[in-house]
């Protein structure tokens, strides 16, 4: 008797449970029709079908898959697999690579043909869904209504759906924040005294600079909201699933795509407010985005955390002498710190140098992460030049096969309504192949340990970095190794401190890893693939 598992899915929190276990039901009658024993359910309940990320019930399908825990998956339909045509292809590659046959209720056996023709129809049709709920959203914007999400100083009317009202407790705060802009303070410095006077933030706990400003291309962030003088505009920005990591990434839409309405009723501010803010961060200086502002400082910028806090640490003037200070930035931007202390950027050098090429001159780590990593290269090599022969073989049998057709029908063996069709799948299948072949035409390069990488930079640590330049790619790989330098302050001395630090030392084998991203204090301290040290003066 053949050991069957059954999946099942549905999309959004809108539908049911109960869709699953009608899911389940329907399979299993499905099975006990055809005499197969089911062994294994999988599910994945308002999981969307357009990406196979956070899809722990497919996920761990397919491992079983590979252990060969069944023979034969059972689906109601293959738009339950996935509604993207790849990753269709990709699944059920996985499944017969493992000697699992696919069948689905509704659309029959998971041959090569079926499958592509259910992945690209239900590709469509989510494609077609998202163009239809588009064009709702365009008649919504037109009509005066809200096309979905809140800006702050607004408020969703009880009695009429999809009509925004002004919220005047937070209308208030909105005129605070133009007028004191008008004035001449900082963003920064509207933030700070936002959050002194404990004025509840948009959406995170603190108010920020980055809340005000926003993006000018994009037109978010209080300080570039046109809906506050009555002018609402959709259709900014478009949303993609990232192939890598099936996240929703946006992208700005040309200004000429946005669809505009008039909505006076909700203006909130005056015509001349909001001209300054156009054109102002401060009396005389324009706004800048914060992505033309991140050039580093100083090799460590943007690695260097507050041990009291979380947020990032940034220079705050220098002594008489020039030494350059350092302060935790939540003390400034959003006056959420309890510590005030500041400490010297040489300092942290001082400290951080020495045991640094201690670390990596000695760190056993090191070597075996460096190990591992070649080892899994030359895996990676030797199946790549595996497959190159076996679609080298494959070729030929297509040209064996297209020749020994065109043989029979040369001599009338086989009709022409039957011809036709098997060449055009020849065609398809060497197409395929000499796709796959040029992918792979190129000799994979066979990996080296960067030893010598390694060496430099353990003698350009010893040296010093105080007078490096952006450019050199030491200073590079430097910032690929740290992933976060926390200061911890110890007792009541301001420049008593201890240093946590956090180094990914895969970054030392792999020449395509990229440089740390700034990202919450947190994600660093959850990564898996970095491992910490600490000391302190």
């Amino acid at each position: 008797m053949l050991r069957a598992a059954i999946y099942a899915r549905f999309s959004t929190n809108l539908q049911s449970d109960r869709s699953i276990d009608d899911q389940f039901t329907l399979c299993r009658f499905f099975a006990d029709q055809r005499g197969y024993s089911v062994v294994q359910i999988y599910s994945d309940a308002a999981k969307s079908g357009a990406s196979i990320f956070d899809r722990d019930g497919l996920r761990q399908m397919l491992k079983d898959a590979e252990a060969g825990a069944y023979d034969v998956l059972i689906v109601e339909a293959f738009d339950r697999l996935s509604r993207d045509q790849a990753d269709m292809h990709s699944i059920f590659r996985h499944l017969t690579f493992n000697k699992v046959n696919v069948l689905s209720v509704n659309d029959g056996s998971g041959d090569t043909i079926n499958v592509t023709l259910r992945g690209l129809m239900s590709q469509l049709y989510r494609e077609d869904n998202a163009h239809k709920v588009r064009r709702g959203l365009t008649g919504r914007i037109q009509d005066g209504l809200s096309a979905g999400g809140r800006s702050y100083g607004y408020r969703a009317d009880p009695l009429r759906t999809g009509v925004l009202v002004i919220d005047e407790e937070q209308a208030a705060v909105v005129r605070r924040i133009f007028e004191a802009f008008k004035a001449g303070k900082s963003p920064r410095a509207i933030a700070r005294e936002l959050n002194e006077a404990g004025v509840p933030a948009p959406k995170s706990k603190h108010w920020t600079a980055s809340t005000l400003l926003g993006s000018a291309s994009r037109h978010n962030g209080i300080l570039h909201n046109p809906l506050y003088i009555g002018e609402r505009i959709w259709n900014r920005q478009h949303f993609l699933k990232h192939p890598a990591t099936g996240r929703r990434v946006s992208r700005p839409n040309p200004p000429e795509d946005w669809k505009r309405a008039q909505v006076p009723e909700l203006r909130i501010i005056s015509d001349e407010l909001w001209a300054h803010a156009a054109s102002h961060r401060r009396p005389g200086r324009p706004f800048k985005e914060a992505r033309m502002m991140r050039r580093p400082q100083h090799p460590l910028s943007g690695l260097i955390y507050c041990g009291a806090c979380g947020a990032p640490m940034h220079l705050s003037g220098k002594d008489r002498s020039g030494k350059a200070r350092l302060r935790c930035s939540a003390i400034d931007s959003r006056a959420a710190c309890k510590s005030q202390k500041t400490f010297f950027l040489d300092e942290v050098h001082a400290l951080l140098f020495p045991r640094l090429v201690a670390q990596l001159g000695q760190s056993e780590e090191m070597q075996l992460t460096a190990q591992s990593w070649y080892d899994q290269r030359l895996e990676d090599v030797a199946v790549d030049l595996a497959r190159r022969e076996e679609i080298k073989v494959a070729l030929q049998s297509v040209d064996q096969k297209h020749m020994n057709i065109m043989d029979k029908a040369a001599l009338g063996i086989i009709p022409d309504d039957i011809l036709l069709p098997y060449i055009e799948r020849i065609r398809t299948e060497r197409d395929q192949l000499l796709g796959e072949l040029v992918k792979l035409a190129t000799e994979p390069e066979v990996p080296v340990i960067q030893h010598d990488v390694t060496a430099d930079l353990i003698t350009f640590l010893a040296a010093g970095v105080s007078e490096l330049t952006s450019a050199d790619r030491r200073l590079s790989l430097l910032r690929k190794v740290i992933r976060a330098i926390v200061v911890h302050y110890v007792g009541t001395v301001s420049r008593k401190f201890k240093l946590e630090v956090l180094l990914d030392l895969a970054a030392l084998t792999d020449p395509n890893a990229t440089a740390t991203a700034a990202e919450p204090l947190s994600k660093h301290l959850s990564a898996k693939d970095v491992i910490e040290f600490r000391f302190s003066i």
